[in-house]
């Protein structure tokens, strides 16, 4: 089985969700199974590269609007490599995909549909490419969502929820639950120096409420650490001199795993501040629940806030609000039998309902599926 995966961006070029998912499932190894990429520069040449032993095509971009990379050649690449593949496993949204498929796929092509989030915030957008967005799903053997809110209310998805089915992503559980023996002292003097430390990660884009998260820092004692990159780096670096943060507010950029594993066990709390239902289901609230930490999260209508529960694993506030997002971190930090409760049952959590390989087998078993759906399919229309 040859899956390729298609996407506007690949974790190359840029840390995300999407980006993510798609680099477990590619370096996964199951015996059996091969896989390959097709994403596209952020700027610049197009590129062949290989992650583990995956290759990994990149076609050249012109740069982003609208947070999409401007890659005419896209579409055509994705018909030349889809011929090659058993199963094409489309990340939407990702208009450029849906171009791909109306250009002609192969028949024997099985396709799913990783139905990531819908297009929000954009009318005319929608709008635009409704027509083909429809062609996909009609067209998919296979709709892969990551939570049963992604099914509720949605007008695309309506007419096709034959085909759809709920795979929660999954993280490795055993990497983010324990720290290297290398990074323990790390770890320790970290504590020791920032013993009220926030952590926040994600991409820095407006829907991530990286911003509500600065004005409700104001008027905690609390240092804060906000990894991640993106276009409202800059912005969010202001807004923290503005507000006199300097001195406990941090945004260091992207870092490595390890990194990231070391400041989530030397944290204290793990925030999760977004603020539109764009934010789907939220990784790196999987990555902390597995490292033990509690989570301040929002109450969004997507799958946010059925993955680390209130009163369970979270404390869910209303999102775009600075005063109960402060008033939720401040709890955890000044009750530490409580931060510690809901760290335990998030660990617990993460561990039972949401490791890597169970995501992992329960995504290739549906591919598998959709090889036999699409065989059948082809046979018919052959009688």
């Amino acid at each position: 089985m040859h899956i390729l995966h298609a996407y506007k961006v690949c974790h190359t070029e840029i840390y995300g969700g999407i980006p993510e998912v798609i680099r477990t499932l590619t370096n996964s190894r199951q015996r059996g199974v091969t896989s390959g990429v097709l994403a596209a520069r952020m700027r610049g040449w197009g590129r062949h590269l290989a992650s583990g032993t995956s290759p990994i095509k990149l076609t050249g971009s012109f740069g982003t609007l609208a947070s999409t990379p401007i890659t005419p050649s896209y579409p055509f690449a994705l018909v030349r490599e889809a011929k090659r593949a058993d199963v094409l496993a489309l990340h939407s949204p990702f208009p450029l995909n849906d171009i791909g498929v109306r250009l002609g796929i192969p028949q024997r092509t099985a396709l799913v549909v990783h139905w990531h989030a819908e297009v929000l915030g954009r009318p005319v957008l929608s709008r635009a490419f409704a027509g083909l967005f429809r062609t996909t799903l009609c067209r998919a053997d296979r709709i892969v969502v990551s939570s049963e809110k992604l099914l509720e209310g949605s007008a695309a998805l309506a007419p096709h929820l034959h085909k759809c089915a709920v795979i929660p992503f999954g993280v490795d559980t055993a990497f983010w639950g324990t720290p290297d023996d290398d990074m323990r002292a790390e770890v320790k003097r970290l504590s020791a120096a920032q013993p009220r430390l926030v952590l926040a990660v994600g991409r820095l884009v407006s829907y991530k409420g990286f911003d509500v998260l600065i004005e409700a820092l104001c008027d905690l004692d609390a240092t804060a650490i906000i990894v991640g990159d993106g276009i409202q780096a800059s912005r969010l670096r202001r807004l923290v001199k503005e507000r006199g943060l300097t001195d406990r507010v941090f945004l260091p950029g992207s870092v490595s795993r390890q990194r990231l594993r070391m400041l989530m066990h030397a944290a204290r709390v793990f925030v999760f501040p977004s603020v539109t239902a764009a934010e789907t289901f939220g990784i790196a609230q999987l990555e902390a629940m597995a490292a033990g930490l509690p989570i301040v999260n929002t109450a969004l209508p997507s799958g946010v806030p059925t993955v680390a529960r209130h009163g369970i694993e979270a404390l869910t506030v209303p999102p775009g609000d600075p005063a109960p997002l402060a008033d939720a971190i401040r709890c955890l930090l000044d009750s530490p039998g409580l931060a510690a409760s809901l760290g335990r049952a998030g660990k617990k959590r993460a561990a039972a309902e949401y490791d890597l390989r169970q995501f992992i087998d329960r995504t290739h078993a549906l591919y598998a599926d959709s090889i036999e759906t699409r065989g059948r399919r082809v046979e018919a229309s052959q009688a």
